[in-house]
């Protein structure tokens, strides 16, 4: 299965919109439907995001031979903070 394909099905699972997971992560809808159709993929902070979210490893994300997430990682995983951004912005 591709990552395009395990990206929706995961948000699906957890019940989430695409607008959901967009707020959630700080990014726009778009790139969300971007990332589910394949013509875009998220960033590692992202996929890490994801990954956190989701509770699958970032491994079962990223390889697309990898149909099932390892026994034991079904349950989701405690949701991080994301951190936050080691660029200062200008005011």
């Amino acid at each position: 299965m591709d990552m395009n394909e395990k990206l929706a099905e995961l948000r699906k699972a957890k019940g989430l919109t695409q607008k959901d997971l967009a707020e959630t992560l700080h990014v726009s809808r778009q790139a969300i439907s971007r990332w589910e159709v394949g013509t875009a993929v998220p960033a590692l902070d992202n996929l890490v995001s994801l990954s956190g979210l989701y509770g699958v490893p970032l491994d079962y994300l990223v390889h697309d031979e990898m149909e099932q997430p390892p026994a034991g990682m079904e349950k989701a995983a405690p949701q991080k903070e994301k951190p936050r951004s080691l660029v200062r912005r200008a005011a």
